[in-house]
C-alpha cells in the first residue's frame, strides 16, 4: 500500500513516502528536500551530514534540493528559506 505521512526529520516537519514495495522517501517541507531515500532493502541510499542544522536556520547539507527559492530580479539564492 502506498502511504504518505507526517513525520519530523531533525526540527523540520517532512513528509514520509512508503511503497508497496518497502521503498520509502522522507522529504522536508524547508524547501522540498529530499532527505532520505530507502530502497526496498531498507539500505538508505541519500547522504545527509551530520553538520546539518536541520532546525531551518541554514541549509541542509547533502540529500537533493527539489525546490530552491532563487530570487530572479539579482540571481541570487535566499538560502531555502521560505
Amino acid at each position: 500500500m502506498n502511504a504518505i505521512t507526517n513525520v519530523v526529520f531533525g526540527q523540520l516537519p517532512a513528509l514520509r513516502l512508503a511503497a508497496p514495495d518497502g521503498a520509502e522517501a522522507t522529504v522536508t517541507l524547508y524547501g522540498a528536500h529530499l532527505v532520505s531515500w530507502k530502497g526496498a532493502d531498507g539500505r538508505e541510499r541519500m547522504f545527509c551530514s551530520a553538520k546539518s542544522a536541520l532546525d531551518g536556520s541554514r541549509a541542509i547539507r547533502g540529500g537533493v534540493i527539489t525546490y530552491n527559492n532563487i530570487n530572479i530580479n539579482n540571481m541570487r539564492i535566499d538560502n531555502h528559506k521560505p
